[in-house]
């Protein structure tokens, strides 16, 4: 009974947390518009950079780390590492669809940052490193995000040191990651895909 409360506050307050979307505040408060009225509709770092510049975009990116590292933190301080992994995965539900902003939220790539970056400084680099050298090259930020978030499961295997609910973690991950992105999945076969070109700094 006691763990199963202890699952319901992890949901709740993760869930909350992924919510709170920093790129509609951002953009609200800051710039007095919203970003999803903008660019390619999406409430998350790239759209906010492609938008506002690339310091909007770091701004949404920081925040939207933030949150997760919370929620991660408050699940792990009740529950350990099972705990550590529902916390992850109620925060990017709400972050993809944020009660807060009518369900219309990100598409999971910086909150996939933000639990690399909890799983160890290994993981960080490997799939943000991953992702920044793709979207480098080719300009397809997309691409990028598609192809670090599937890392996950072989940085896994290789540095080891968690045990199944971190390998579902990495399964909703992944899963997320591809369904929000599944638009561009599209653009990118039929070669239709926007490259990425960062906004100039609205006032």
């Amino acid at each position: 009974m006691i763990t199963a409360l202890k699952i319901i506050a992890i949901l709740a307050v993760g869930y909350l947390l992924g919510s709170v979307s920093v790129a509609v505040i951002v953009s609200k408060y800051l710039f007095k518009s919203d970003v999803r009225d903008q660019g390619s509709h999406n409430a998350g770092s790239t759209n906010m950079a492609r938008v506002y510049g690339m310091g909007a975009g770091l701004l949404t990116f920081a925040g939207d780390v933030l949150k997760t590292v919370f929620a991660m933190l408050f699940g792990r301080l009740l529950l350990g590492e099972m705990g550590f992994a529902i916390g992850g995965i109620a925060c990017i539900i709400g972050h993809c669809f944020p009660v807060f902003f009518g369900f219309k939220g990100g598409k999971a790539v910086a909150v996939s940052g933000g639990i690399a970056i909890m799983l160890g400084w290994q993981y960080a680099l490997s799939l943000i490193g991953l992702f920044l050298i793709i979207a480098i090259i080719t300009r397809y930020v997309s691409l990028g995000s598609l192809i670090a978030v599937v890392m996950i499961i072989p940085a896994l295997i290789i540095f080891g040191g968690y045990g199944p609910w971190v390998y579902f973690l990495a399964a909703v991950m992944i899963v997320s990651v591809w369904y929000m992105h599944r638009g561009n999945i599209k653009r990118l076969l039929t070669g239709t895909e926007n490259k990425f070109v960062p906004g100039k700094r609205k006032k």
